[in-house]
């Protein structure tokens, strides 16, 4: 609709394959999901991360090959039990993370969310947004929505310093991505961001040269 509003003869997309393409969480029309790359041509990949720290960039190369990151931090990503857990409501500049509206609704009747900054968001809801931390919270027992590569996705990559995952149950996607990252020590972590960085240098490199 956007093109032929416009006229425009070229369109340059950018965007994320495996993050949310679009949720209709309002159900005003019947949807079908489709992955931008199945309709389109992929001409580059940008995968240098401003965001997120060396740890993050390491587990999501199960999901794009080569990512890595400019950050300084090294090691982000916790996992936490949720039954057990104290956990801070007035944190500031934090998003509390959860997978649905219920899960939303139940922590801010809970009061979670009152500090400087802080913001208590769905997964989806947060797709595009940055904080310093983010506290992600699975509060139901697992389901189809656990497992979704896309939830995992967004919700590992919206801080810049900290992220905890709270759950009893970590083996879905966004449990097994941190453990991954946490079992991987500092040198490793290093390592890995460093020879990511060299190998994409070195294809663009030889792609441009004369």
């Amino acid at each position: 609709m956007a093109t032929w509003l416009t006229g425009a003869k070229e369109i340059l997309l950018i965007d994320d394959v495996n993050q949310f393409s679009l949720i209709d969480s309002l159900n005003f029309f019947e949807m079908q999901y489709i992955r931008r790359n199945l309709v389109t041509t992929v001409t580059k990949e940008l995968l240098l991360t401003y965001r997120n720290p060396m740890d993050v960039a390491l587990t999501l190369n199960e999901v794009y090959s080569g990512v890595y990151s400019s950050k300084i931090w090294v090691q982000s990503l916790r996992l936490e039990t949720y039954s057990d857990a104290n956990i801070p409501k007035d944190l500031p500049n934090i998003f509390y993370l959860t997978y649905t509206q219920v899960e939303k609704e139940s922590l801010i009747i809970q009061t979670f969310g009152k500090g400087k900054g802080t913001r208590v968001l769905t997964i989806d809801e947060a797709q595009g947004l940055t904080s310093e931390g983010t506290l992600i919270m699975r509060i139901a027992a697992k389901n189809k929505l656990h497992d979704h590569v896309s939830h995992a996705v967004v919700a590992m990559t919206r801080h810049t310093v900290s992220s905890a995952y709270y759950t009893d149950d970590d083996e879905d996607a966004i449990g097994r991505c941190i453990r991954r990252a946490v079992a991987a020590s500092e040198n490793k972590i290093k390592g890995n961001n460093a020879k990511m960085a060299i190998r994409i240098f070195t294809i663009f490199k030889s792609k441009y040269k004369k």
